[in-house]
């Protein structure tokens, strides 16, 4: 499509098991340069092994979980599909994104890719997948806009005038990739935990974000 696009690969990091004593420090190193990556990313591609996808292995979500710390879309790409039984692929995939949704529900739904890349099978749909999010994550909402989603809100989250919980007034954009937005509103030390995240899953499935990282910064006014 005529973008040009900075690739970063990064060392593939081995499972515990795998890491023999005096490796450790090149482990460490490979860790490190990984975050630091994904730190300076616009997008992060977790490159996942078809053949070892029974669970997600504890460096696979702390990556993940890494990626949505710093506020990075991320989508997870699943290598060598085609080395995966035709008749368990669908179950296999399914059980993924099960794990994934139980895990990162602060993000909505996570994007999951297959390929093949020792015979260039869905590379091309993998990359346009993370690039279409990076540009998702560059969104700018307009007042407008998020007038119309707190009018949504508000249709189905009523507040009582004798309620404690917060009563949502308007929302402004102040930043990009992450989308940043400030939310004013009465009694907004209640705008926490659980409550936050209804609000920003909202605004996701509202704008057709999902995957997208969103920081939702509440103010009393």
């Amino acid at each position: 499509e005529g973008k040009r696009v900075q690739l970063i690969d990064t060392a593939g990091m081995r499972r515990r098991v795998k890491v023999f004593m005096g490796d450790q420090d090149i482990e460490k190193l490979s860790v490190n340069a990984s975050r630091a990556a994904i730190r300076d990313s616009d997008v992060v591609m977790l490159l996942l092994d078809g053949n070892e996808l029974g669970v997600l292995s504890h460096q696979d979500m702390t990556l993940a979980q890494y990626a949505m710390d710093n506020a990075k879309p991320f989508v997870l790409v699943v290598n060598k599909t085609d080395t995966v039984p035709v008749e368990e692929r669908s179950e296999v995939l399914r059980h993924l994104c099960g794990i994934l949704r139980q895990s990162f529900t602060s993000v909505g739904e996570v994007q999951v890719q297959t390929m093949s890349a020792i015979k260039g099978r869905n590379v091309g749909v993998a990359l346009k997948a993370a690039l279409d999010l990076q540009q998702k994550a560059a969104t700018e909402l307009s007042t407008s806009d998020l007038n119309d989603w707190l009018s949504d809100w508000k249709k189905t989250h009523p507040v009582s005038p004798h309620s404690k919980k917060p009563k949502l007034k308007y929302a402004v954009q102040v930043g990009h990739s992450p989308i940043t937005l400030l939310l004013f509103c009465k009694r907004a030390e209640n705008v926490e935990g659980p409550t936050l995240r209804a609000i920003t899953n909202n605004i996701r499935k509202f704008f057709m974000l999902q995957g997208v990282p969103i920081r939702v910064i509440p103010r009393e006014s």
